[in-house]
């Protein structure tokens, strides 16, 4: 048998029903109420005639709760029995509420959604849509295609692939002028493109539209270095030289290398003809300078890339004076063996013979100094070979094509004449002579 606290426990009853938003019913075993409101304000009715006005703060624990009074004040002129019917709790009203509120959701949730009145649907777009070109305006807005679509450019110089977006990021490598790129995205002025396996950011100046038959991809051709005029063909560059020593320039962010010759580094120094120590290096990056403001632009024709992967070349002023040649007859710069082959012999030669700028004085070859930069000092070095005006060893090509050289004193040192245009030439030293492939005079 269940006692009485039992029996209450069976038949106590609370459920709480939202019918909908900021319309809630509460429905316990003695009343219903209706609760109007958003969370943290709300009005609620019961069917006891009880009104209250709720108020709080969620999360705060902070809340105000305040029972209205529902009873009337009485009209003076009114009967008893009158103005006590009006103090008396009616059920009808609160009751008449519930049912009002119950209705008023049974509409709201049969009301399409994009129907609700007051109700304004956001301005949604699907995941995949196109992003709005209005939201990145900027100074630097890409106004092409969506980031994410790929597109082919083509390069329009021997231009530099950069890790980051910035001309001070780590170079990549150089894409030869007319290449294939693929571009994914872009920030500002700057390009993401794959090239073969390699991907980097190119600024977007370097960078062109299909449309027109794009350039070919520069090949090594044989050296033009006897030719005074620059080779008309797809594999040059021209524009406005910015110096950075002797023998190499930057033309529009492409570093060219003189084909065929070298000039002293800039850290360099030499002997004047004082026997003072000046920097050589400098001297010749100046007058090239000077030389080649009097005649612009500068045009260079391909040969090859070097180790460093700069753009070796000959170049020519816009008068069409070779530029490796004036620096060797100036004295500004030597004939490389190495890579030459002696066609700058003559130039050298002519130099030399005038004393003109590192042969007025004393200098080591630029090669050899580099190697002895970068060579470990031991305690003990051999003599550093020094190179001056004076040099006298006569190197003669034979009727056979055997190249000889004469020593001062030798039987036929004095009569024998150096021809460049033979390829005959005059050295310094016989280990200079021997390392260039001539041989010594018996007589």
């Amino acid at each position: 048998m269940f006692t009485g606290g039992a029996w209450g426990m069976v038949f106590r009853f609370r459920k709480s029903v939202r019918i909908a938003p900021g319309v809630r019913i509460n429905l316990n075993a003695k009343s219903a109420s209706v609760r109007v409101g958003p969370k943290g304000l709300g009005y609620t009715v019961s069917t006891t005639g009880k009104k209250r006005l709720s108020a709080s703060i969620p999360g705060t624990g902070l809340s105000y709760s305040e029972v209205v009074s529902s009873k009337r004040r009485p009209v003076p002129s009114a009967p008893s029995q009158l103005v006590a019917s009006q103090t008396k709790p009616s059920s009808k009203g609160p009751l008449a509420l519930v049912l009002l509120a119950i209705g008023a959701g049974l509409v709201w949730c049969s009301t399409p959604y994009n129907e609700t009145p007051g109700f304004v649907q956001p301005n949604l777009k699907p995941a995949t849509a196109e992003p709005d070109p209005r939201a990145s305006q900027g100074t630097d807005a890409y106004a092409g295609p969506a980031p994410s679509v790929q597109k082919t450019l083509y390069s329009t110089a021997n231009v530099r692939l950069r890790t980051s977006p910035s001309a001070e990021s780590q170079i990549v490598l150089t894409v030869p002028v007319g290449s294939a790129v693929l571009s994914s995205k872009r920030e500002g002025s700057w390009h993401h493109v794959s090239y073969g396996n390699y991907s980097g950011w190119i600024l977007g100046d370097y960078l062109a539209e299909p449309g027109t038959e794009p350039a070919a991809t520069p090949s090594p051709v044989a050296p033009l270095v006897s030719s005074e005029q620059p080779a008309s063909d797809s594999n040059t560059i021209s524009g406005r030289a910015t110096i950075i020593d002797g023998d190499t320039i930057d033309i529009a962010g492409t570093r060219v290398r003189f084909n065929s010759i070298d000039a002293p580094e800039s850290a360099q120094l030499c002997r004047n003809s004082k026997g003072k120590n000046y920097r050589c290096g400098q001297s010749s990056a100046k007058a090239l300078d000077a030389w080649l403001a009097k005649s612009r632009p500068v045009t260079c024709t391909f040969i090859d890339w070097d180790r460093y992967g700069r753009f070796v070349g000959d170049c020519y002023r816009s008068d069409g004076t070779a530029v490796a040649g004036w620096l060797v007859t100036a004295g500004h710069a030597m004939d490389w063996p190495q890579h030459s082959g002696g066609a700058y012999a003559g130039h050298q030669d002519e130099a030399r013979l005038a004393r003109r700028g590192i042969w007025q004085g004393e200098f080591q070859p630029p090669w050899e100094w580099r190697a002895a930069q970068q060579a470990p000092k031991p305690e003990t070095t051999n003599p550093v070979r020094l190179l001056s005006g004076s040099c006298d060893i006569k190197g003669n090509i034979s009727n056979k094509g055997v190249r000889i050289y004469h020593l001062p004193g030798q039987r036929f040192y004095d009569e024998t004449v150096i021809s460049p245009a033979k390829g005959e030439r005059m050295f310094c030293s016989e280990d200079e002579a021997r390392a260039d492939g001539w041989r010594r005079s018996k007589r």
